[in-house]
């Protein structure tokens, strides 16, 4: 009781220290305070209720066992008028029934020693029945001090709720205060948002023109590597240059030749380089595949990849003769044991997997140059 006591003026005295210095959290430090007393007073209620019953039974006990103590003193009452008739008839006959007077002075001090343990159970129901009704007289008063403790917290209640409802009141300006910087937060925050997706574009869109400026950089490197082609490749047609076109190789097609191959070559007559087209529309692993070039009858010659070269499907490698290609892209490679040819002669290309397997071939007979 004192410790609730002692807890209600310590809210009361947290409820002015909050209500001088955090005027935004009065309402719900009251409301907190508010439900903690009622709380109480309801587990006060509980532990009175409890108490009540077990009262109740102890009276209902009490009530069984003086029933049982009326029953004894009647009994002991019957009995003691028995002892009393038993002995008028003794005094009577007192001559002739000596034995049965003795006899019956045993039955009656046996009767005494009953009667007197009856007495004594009865004393101790009494005085169980005086501790009830003290117990029942200290209840009472508890309950009396917990009634007014309740009254005296329903008043202090009232008390705060009226403190609340005019600290409600005064704070309604600030709520609404509150209420236009949370609207204003989340507009900023709308904002912060749509600047950070603007610079994120912005970023994607600085990537993406990297990397249409890089395509256009390879692109007209591409397209001026193929003018070069182009002019030189005119020029040895038309002048006699050191270039003269390819035409289809006069030895017949190798048996292992398909149409689905995927895969084309391209040659420059006088041995300058070779390029490797893949003409299909998937990507060809060459790793550890090997390129051999025979060149009439003699021995062949052996270019092998790297384990992981891989060709684009429509892309192409161009691999030069040493001496040649000195400004090299990501497309070439070098062939050491490349070495020139002169017109006329034929030229067999094998293209082999890395299990030993042929994959592609091709004759290539350049014409004579008048």
């Amino acid at each position: 009781m004192f410790r609730t006591h002692f807890t209600l003026e310590k809210a009361q005295t947290d409820l002015g220290y909050a209500s001088k210095y955090r005027p935004f959290s009065k309402k719900e430090e009251l409301q907190n305070k508010k439900d903690t007393a009622e709380q109480e007073v309801e587990n006060l209620q509980k532990k009175l209720e409890a108490q009540q019953e077990k009262t109740d039974t102890k009276t209902k006990e009490v009530e069984v066992k003086e029933a049982e103590v009326q029953q004894l003193q009647e009994e002991g009452q019957r009995m003691e008028t028995s002892l009393q008739t038993l002995m008028g008839e003794v005094e009577l006959k007192w001559p002739l029934v000596s034995r049965q007077k003795f006899e019956e002075e045993q039955q009656r001090e046996e009767a005494e020693k009953k009667v007197h343990i009856l007495e004594e159970t009865l004393q101790k129901k009494l005085q169980e029945r005086d501790q009830t009704e003290l117990n029942w007289t200290i209840i009472d008063e508890e309950l009396k001090k917990a009634k007014s403790h309740l009254d005296s917290k329903d008043t202090k209640i009232s008390q705060l709720q009226r403190h609340v409802d005019e600290l409600l009141a005064d704070n309604q300006s600030l709520r609404d205060v509150k209420q236009i910087s949370e609207d204003v937060q989340k507009e900023l925050a709308a904002i912060r948002k749509e600047l950070q997706e603007r610079d994120q574009t912005e970023l994607n869109w600085t990537i993406a023109d990297e990397d249409l400026k890089k395509a256009k950089s390879d692109l007209d490197s591409k397209d001026r590597e193929l003018s070069q082609l182009q002019r030189h490749s005119q020029a040895g047609h038309f002048e006699g240059s050191d270039h003269s076109r390819s035409v289809e190789p006069p030895c017949p097609p190798p048996n292992t030749q398909t149409s689905d191959s995927g895969f084309n070559i391209e040659v420059n007559q006088h041995g300058k380089y070779i390029r490797l087209i893949n003409s299909s529309t998937e990507d060809k692993d060459l790793g550890e595949w090997e390129l051999q070039l025979q060149v009439n009858n003699n021995h062949p010659i052996m270019h092998r990849f790297d384990k992981s070269f891989n060709l684009r499907a429509g892309g192409f490698v161009t691999m030069w003769a040493a001496g040649y290609g000195c400004n090299y892209y990501n497309t070439d490679l070098k062939w050491k044991d490349l070495k020139s040819w002169s017109s006329g002669d034929s030229l067999k290309f094998s293209l082999y997997s890395h299990t030993g397997e042929i994959q592609y071939e091709h004759c290539v007979t350049f014409a004579e140059i008048f």
